[in-house]
């Protein structure tokens, strides 16, 4: 499964400089969804300028009907929604992997790694999806979020079909590293 990205659009705020990549999984014999999307943002603090920044990822105004939950694994933050047809999926990396890149200073200021958890966590599950508060971040420090969305039919799993396909909750579970091998970041460093 090779991502391909189809722009980058880069916005400047007060204080920062965030570029925004939307890219999309390809539907192969690994992802077998009918759509999936994602998008990446890499922010730059660019001045002293205080201001807050928010990220919302979530299905807005859903049918009658529709319900979600929490779907995480590990290294995943994910939410299922589903009706009586259609699951969709939306993931994230979650905080142990976000750690592990502060730790890397990989887009995730070192001095914020141990910030993160249960108490106050950088992603916060919200009705029908997530939102991302970022952190006051300092002159020069940058951090990174994606979030990818997958949907599929509600269907039995082609290898065992006492259970259902989930091949959209595979498909949102996604590292920035792999990401980056793909999609390169190499324009955001």
């Amino acid at each position: 499964m090779i991502p391909t990205a189809t722009n980058n659009d880069v916005v400047s705020s007060f204080g920062h400089q965030i570029t925004l990549q939307r890219f999309e999984l390809p539907h192969d014999d690994a992802v077998k969804c009918e759509t999936s999307i994602g998008w990446r943002w890499f922010i730059r603090k660019v001045n002293n300028e205080k201001e807050h920044l928010a990220i919302f990822c979530r299905l807005v105004d859903p049918a009658q009907g529709t319900k979600y939950g929490l779907a995480s694994g590990e290294g995943l933050d994910c939410i299922e929604i589903e009706n009586t047809t259609h699951h969709l999926h939306i993931g994230t990396e979650d905080e142990e992997i976000m750690y592990s890149r502060s730790m890397r200073n990989d887009w995730m200021p070192k001095r914020l790694g141990n910030q993160f958890g249960m108490v106050n966590p950088l992603i916060t599950y919200i009705d029908f999806g997530f939102e991302a508060e970022i952190p006051a971040l300092l002159q020069g420090e940058k951090i990174y979020l994606h979030f990818v969305v997958a949907t599929n039919p509600i269907k039995p799993s082609i290898g065992s079909p006492d259970f259902r396909d989930i091949s959209s909750w595979y498909a949102v579970d996604q590292y920035k590293s792999f990401l980056d091998s793909y999609l390169g970041n190499g324009v955001f460093d």
